[in-house]
């Protein structure tokens, strides 16, 4: 019975453990919206070591358990704590009912601090001849009231953690000249104030569920998140020709591609939980094109941030005046060094602010986990320059917002 006892616990402590996800971001802020569920998991965690404790005094504390024993040994109930010790000092004691008090015998044995004494089995101990209740008993007149305040404040907390931020996505239709679009918008129900706001726009496969990730990650990190639909009607593909032509369409016609972008800009900037002065954009292939394609053509952007993205090769119209920052596979055959050269020195004579990571042995599409599935050459997801990629944009944007 205590192994198995033990082995439940161990189990859920383990689930425990295992459900408090690891931060994306590599800065302190990420750690804020955590703080209600880590609050939760501690007292759960508090919790599971007073009842620990408890069943393994008990089990110590006696040498035989038969049907007899009866009571409330979790809820706390005081009462139902007397007499199902009380069985047990019967039972132990050879007692054939359960109030008969024993002989005298060896003391229980006791918990090894002074935490484990003063909470063993819920706050009623084994004496020789009585059971003293540290909920009432005359020595300890504000025993009870320190108990009954502990567990109010155990589930006012746990509460709390129940209530805890939650990021929410809500699917918005919105129009481009007669064309429905169908993004998502991200968010965290319980950040107060206005937040930057950030444009997610998808792979050449459309609007699916990576961008759409990407988009609660990003609000998971603070900020507002607007998954953007480049296609009209929200809709994807899996097959890479059907993807090609799509993408193809936006490429060929930059006039049909900048007013998709901007109706979804305007639609983001008005959000009431949005700071309109503090808005970027990310992009991720088709979209890490199209993010830089806006912001080469003067966006009024804060920032944008290309993923394994198309390079443009087009000089600026302009001064670029949207921070750029550029996360490239060195090994993505899709871009060739020429291309890379003359797109840096576009950046260079518009007066851009910009950074190019170039992360080695990193194919196209290293950030999509999927990558590898779609069966295109030159294709690969990498972890490492996935999760490095990321950091890149979190301290990114924490500069671009500052």
């Amino acid at each position: 019975m205590e192994a198995f006892s033990d082995a439940v616990i161990a189990i859920v402590i383990t689930i425990m453990v295992l459900e408090l996800k690891v931060p994306h971001e590599v800065h302190w802020a990420a750690l804020r919206p955590l703080i209600p569920t880590f609050l939760s998991y501690a007292l759960s965690f508090v919790f599971l070591g007073i009842y620990w404790n408890n069943h393994h005094h008990l089990l110590q504390a006696i040498e035989q358990v038969d049907g007899r024993v009866r009571g409330d040994l979790h809820g706390g109930d005081p009462a139902g704590l007397r007499r199902a010790v009380a069985g047990l000092r019967a039972i132990r004691t050879g007692g054939d009912h359960l109030a008969r008090p024993g002989p005298p015998h060896r003391k229980a044995a006791r918990p090894l601090n002074a935490v484990g004494r003063r909470w063993c089995l819920a706050h009623a101990r084994v004496d020789n001849n009585r059971i003293r209740s540290l909920y009432s008993h005359p020595s300890n007149p504000r025993g009870g009231i320190r108990v009954r305040v502990f567990w109010i404040f155990l589930v006012v907390l746990c509460l709390a953690g129940a209530v805890a931020a939650e990021v929410r996505v809500e699917p918005i239709e919105y129009k481009q000249g007669d064309t429905t679009l169908r993004g998502q918008i991200a968010y965290d129900d319980a950040a107060k104030g206005k937040r930057p706001g950030i444009l997610v726009v998808h792979e050449w496969w459309g609007l699916n569920d990576y961008a759409k990730e990407r988009a609660k990650m990003l609000a998971e990190a603070g900020y507002v998140a607007f998954a953007v639909d480049m296609y009209g009607e929200g809709k994807t593909t899996e097959h890479p020709q059907e993807a090609g032509e799509w993408a193809t369409a936006i490429r060929m016609n930059q006039k049909l591609g900048a007013e998709r972008f901007n109706a979804a800009y305007k639609l983001l900037a008005a959000d009431a939980r949005v700071d309109a002065g503090r808005m970027a954009a990310i992009g991720y292939c088709f979209g890490g094109s199209v993010v830089l394609t806006m912001a080469m053509n003067g966006a009024d952007l804060a920032g944008v941030a290309s993923f394994h993205g198309g390079l443009p090769t087009e000089p600026a119209p302009g001064k670029v005046t949207a921070s750029i920052l550029v996360c490239h596979g060195a090994a993505d055959g899709f871009a060739t060094p020429e291309q890379v050269a003359t797109f840096q020195k576009n950046l260079a004579d518009a007066g851009a602010d910009w950074e190019f990571i170039s992360y080695g042995g990193a194919k196209h599409s290293f950030t999509s986990p999927d990558a590898d599935k779609r069966g295109i050459p030159g294709l690969a997801y990498n972890e490492k320059a996935d999760m490095r990629s990321w950091a890149a944009l979190m301290h990114f944007l924490t500069e671009v917002f500052e």
